[in-house]
């Protein structure tokens, strides 16, 4: 799955608002995301994928190749 960055953030506290209040975009700004980008860099995920969906529009992912 991919999708930017932002655009996570901005899901993810949306989603979590409830449970973290107003605290729920540095929750994922602060640890979701950067945990994010050293399994990027550590794992290197794309490279091993066969195919990479791209979920920037929820309601219409898209298939790419990696």
């Amino acid at each position: 799955m991919h999708i930017d960055e932002e655009l996570s953030v901005a899901r993810g506290a949306a989603r979590d608002q409830d449970w973290a209040g107003s605290g729920a975009e540095a929750i994922h700004r602060d640890r979701y995301l950067v945990a994010q980008r050293v399994y990027q860099r550590e794992a290197d995920p794309i490279a091993r994928a066969d195919v990479v969906i791209d979920n920037t529009d929820f309601a219409h992912p898209l298939t790419k190749d990696p």
